[in-house]
């Protein structure tokens, strides 16, 4: 108010829809209280005010975030955090509001011939010219990714969530008694997030050390570590868990990285276990920009964690999957900010991340009026039905390679083109194709002449 934004106080969702008309560009800062039941009947009601469904929303309350993903469904922006949160973290969501306030969509340009051309029309790329270690971060993405004979890097079986009970289904818990006792109080004495980031980022790393084929007991050691990091945390320090220290200030991230430490020293003092305190202690030191890996297995599987870890953080931040943070992440590692882990880690977490694209729900990033146009969904189904000719494959998007020509356009759900057909993929589309997919689903199969696959 002192910097003369005109703010109003409404004490219904009616007073909110009639006065926010009003406003320029409104935003809606909705609290939803501290009750779970009443949080939910509020987020009933404010979803059938059709008037507010172009208004931004701020969600805010005890429970606020897992609102979110249903909110989504009906508002075109909306931000959520629980209460209480940090100051900073107010004027975090507030800001990503004001950057991405929806704009009235202009009408389609005339499409160029140009394939790059094409996508940048359909979305905003940033400039790529900072890399990671010396070298753009899409050749070095694909020159690790060749030198793996695996494909499946986790992407294809991750689940929004999962318990002990189902690592132990697919024997991914140690065998050691006391081992196995003390992630179970780890896993008792912690919150339901921080429950489920630890069960999902031992999922996640232990798919990347299998893929890459890494010795069994740096596999054993990694999925112990992920599941006894949070051993150094509290109830009041477990915030920096679910944080994306990639943007947070500089002492967040040494105070998480801190917090880490304090987990191996307990896991060397009470469990006897210097090898896993040790996978922690690297884990904390690259985090914490202290160093960086080196060439040794010990470095690389310390960060596969590192990757892991950070991928479940920033997409399941708010305890589902979100195509969108998985755009932000991708986006990170284009602008150099994951060169603080091994170049492999980086490159297995882009494709665990193609994967994930491909594979995990993202029918709520599709627009309503997509959704409820017959002739989209008409189109969509004779796409997904569409029988190859014998000179033709359907690929995968997360299986996409350089030197693959298209012999058919991708469309996006919503009816756009994305890339004509006869267009020859090189690193650059197919990095573009995964980014782009994140924001905008694409439901078209991808279709690919078989004598440029073999």
């Amino acid at each position: 108010m002192k910097e003369g934004y005109s703010t109003e106080v409404c004490s219904s969702i009616s007073e909110a829809t009639a006065k926010a008309p009003h406003h320029r560009k409104p935003i809606l800062l909705a609290d939803c209280g501290e009750d779970e039941d009443l949080a939910i009947e509020f987020a009933k009601t404010l979803v059938a005010q059709k008037e507010l469904a172009s208004v931004p929303v701020f969600f805010i309350g005890s429970d606020a975030k897992s609102l979110e993903r249903a909110l989504q469904r009906f508002f075109t922006l909306v931000v959520s955090l629980n209460t209480p949160f940090l100051r900073g973290e107010g004027i975090e969501a507030l800001s990503y509001i004001c950057q991405h306030y929806p704009k009235v969509e202009p009408l389609p340009a005339k499409r160029s011939a140009d394939p790059l051309r094409e996508l940048d029309e359909l979305q905003p790329l940033e400039t790529e010219e900072i890399s990671l270690t010396d070298r753009d971060i899409r050749t070095l993405v694909f020159s690790q990714l060749s030198q793996v004979q695996q494909d499946d890097f986790g992407g294809t079986r991750l689940k929004n969530r999962l318990t002990l009970e189902d690592l132990a289904s697919m024997g991914l818990l140690p065998i050691e008694t006391s081992l196995k006792q003390e992630i179970q109080t780890v896993y008792t004495q912690s919150s339901r997030w921080v429950r489920e980031h630890m069960c999902r980022t031992a999922f996640i790393c232990d798919a990347f050390h299998k893929a890459l084929a890494l010795p069994e007991e740096l596999r054993s050691c990694c999925r112990d570590a992920a599941l006894l990091f949070p051993t150094g945390f509290n109830k009041k320090s477990e915030r920096l868990l679910q944080r994306n220290y990639l943007v947070s200030p500089e002492s967040e991230r040494t105070d998480l990285a801190s917090k880490l430490k304090d987990s191996s020293l307990y896991l060397i003092g009470e469990l006897n276990k210097p090898k896993v305190a040790k996978t922690i202690t690297n884990m904390a030191r690259y985090i914490g920009q202290e160093e960086r890996p080196d060439d040794s297995l010990e470095a690389l599987s310390a960060s596969l964690l590192t990757a892991a870890e950070l991928i479940d953080r920033i997409c399941f931040e708010m305890g589902f999957w979100n195509p969108r943070a998985a755009y932000v992440l991708i986006r990170s590692a284009t602008q150099g900010k994951l060169d603080f882990i091994h170049p492999l880690a980086a490159a297995s977490m882009m494709k665990f991340l193609s994967e994930a694209l491909v594979h995990m729900p993202k029918t709520f990033l599709i627009r309503s009026i997509a959704r409820d146009n017959p002739e989209c969904m008409s189109r969509a189904r004779e796409t997904e039905a569409y029988v190859p000719d014998k000179d033709e494959e359907k690929i995968a998007l997360d299986n996409l390679e350089p030197g693959m020509e298209l012999s058919q356009p991708i469309y996006s759900f919503d009816g756009r083109k994305i890339l004509s057909g006869s267009v020859q993929l090189d690193q650059d589309l197919i990095w573009r194709l995964w980014r782009l997919s994140a924001i905008r689903p694409m439901n078209t199969p991808l279709v690919v002449k078989k004598s440029e696959l073999n």
